[in-house]
């Protein structure tokens, strides 16, 4: 257990992988973020996964993470609104064997291996991560094409996109073709954190970023 941290919708202090469980567990969240350094539970039924705490995030008094976990009912303790109860995963679940560490925002982080960017996959060069929103697509407009897939790896979305310029890798799940970029700028790789679900060697964008492909 490393402590509780703050948290806000527009400044998520772990920016990986996002599942919702009503009947939620320390367990099952630890489950679901297998590969990540860290995972947090929020207001009871929210779990977040990440490699890091983001630098926004800071360490809150423990009273202030009193929320009961969806599913279960013997006390354990997940987080509150705007609150995380943040646990470190065992090295042999992070993404990297090897890493270094050190502590931002008052609590644990381990650095992003920038190696599961897979510099090459059949014949696109990765280019950056890359901004997005449901409301401006960057990809997959009038144009492109969209595929949506909880086994996605990088090879499965450069075979769904081959024959258009650009591909992209976002939240996990998610791969976005098309010939030019509607919108959209590049931001630090750390930004793009989230492990592919159908390969957890491979880093496949994050909430509104896009591992993008050229």
């Amino acid at each position: 257990y490393v402590g509780c941290f703050s948290d806000t919708r527009g400044l998520r202090s772990l920016t990986g992988r996002v599942t919702y469980d009503d009947s939620l567990t320390v367990a099952r969240c630890a489950a679901e973020c297998a590969g990540y350094a860290l995972f947090g539970l929020e207001y009871g039924t929210q779990c977040y996964c990440g490699t890091g705490l983001a630098h926004g995030a800071q360490r809150r008094p423990e009273h202030e993470c009193a929320q009961r976990c969806g599913g279960d009912y013997g006390g354990a303790v997940c987080g509150d609104a705007d609150r995380l109860s943040v646990y470190h995963l065992p090295s042999d679940s992070s993404p990297s064997p090897s890493h270094t560490e050190a502590y931002v925002g008052g609590g644990h982080h381990r650095d992003r291996d920038r190696d599961r960017d897979r510099d090459r996959v059949a014949g696109y060069r990765f280019k950056a991560c890359w901004t997005d929103s449901t409301a401006v697509r960057s990809l997959g407009g009038n144009h492109g094409a969209v595929l949506r897939d909880d086994a996605m790896t990088a090879e499965l979305c450069a075979k769904f996109c081959c024959g258009y310029r650009y591909m992209g890798l976002e939240f996990g799940s998610q791969c976005f073709c098309g010939n030019h970029l509607a919108a959209g700028h590049a931001v630090p790789r750390a930004e793009c954190a989230e492990l592919c679900y159908g390969d957890k060697r491979e880093w496949c964008g994050g909430p509104d970023r896009l591992s993008l492909y050229e």
